[in-house]
């Protein structure tokens, strides 16, 4: 099977002998703004927050800093959240889900799929 390595655990070799995990390097970080930007805050409401009620904003400062603000809770409402009809769409839904596709081999031969099960 070769080496397999979850993240934060070392590598084991064929015969499942352990060796030590490389050194961690500290991930980038990407900005509310550019997150918000880019599309993923859309996507992320849209695919996981908003079929179960919940909505993730951005709150803009006077300044225009972008940070997260609250997360709304409407999950009394069995549709979820809804964009209305006339949402702006960010129009990134294109470049996510190639990115997305992107990312499947190497996603899939660490954790067996893209998205990792809970244990």
């Amino acid at each position: 099977m070769g080496d397999q390595r979850l993240p934060g655990q070392g590598l084991t070799d064929q015969a499942g002998i352990p060796r030590p995990a490389p050194p961690q390097r500290r991930p980038k970080v990407m900005s509310v703004r550019e997150f918000h930007e880019l599309g993923y805050l859309e996507e992320v409401n849209r695919r996981v927050l908003h079929p179960l009620g919940l909505a993730l904003d951005v709150e803009v400062s006077p300044d225009g800093l972008e940070s997260f603000g609250v997360v709304w809770y409407c999950r009394e409402d069995p549709a979820g959240v809804v964009y209305p009809p006339d949402h702006n769409w960010s129009g990134h839904s294109a470049h996510l889900l190639a990115e997305w596709d992107r990312r499947v081999a190497a996603r899939t031969s660490v954790v067996g799929s893209m998205v990792q099960e809970a244990p």
